[in-house]
């Protein structure tokens, strides 16, 4: 995703409600609540700071709270919960949403489920489909 128009009018240093779209991908859209930046909001190597931020897509919400965007990458700061269904999945690190491929990477990875309790080292998310894949489980944790 490039940004090519902006909804604000006038642009300085702080901003909100900036809504980021692809004309591939019209479903998933990205939205800073509130961000700023000490650049020009349209050059491509601008790093955009956010205190407030969420991917929609397919009636799923990612809420990130504090990080950056900069060269289509948004990098995250803050540990984040992804709700899907009866799953909980908390992702603690080195967490960074690749918008070309509408892909989300992160480490330190515990997913909650109503009979299972699954930890791994890594973890990818289709941003497009929602599904997940798990690198290196380092084990299963059943109820008792």
């Amino acid at each position: 995703m490039k940004i090519k128009k902006t909804t604000n009018t006038k642009i300085i240093n702080y901003f909100y409600n900036l809504k980021i779209t692809d004309k591939n991908y019209q479903d998933i859209y990205v939205i800073i609540k509130l961000g700023y930046t000490n650049d020009n909001i349209l050059n491509e190597n601008s790093r955009i700071y956010f205190e407030d931020l969420n991917i929609i897509s397919k009636d799923q919400i990612i809420k990130i709270n504090k990080g950056y965007y900069r060269k289509n990458i948004i990098y995250v700061d803050t540990p984040i919960e992804i709700y899907q269904n009866s799953t909980k999945i908390s992702i603690k690190k080195d967490i960074y949403i690749y918008m070309d491929k509408l892909l989300l990477v992160g480490k330190d990875v515990y997913i909650i489920n109503q009979k299972t309790k699954t930890v791994a080292n890594q973890i990818n998310i289709d941003l497009k489909t929602l599904n997940y894949t798990l690198n290196k489980v380092s084990g299963t944790f059943y109820k008792q």
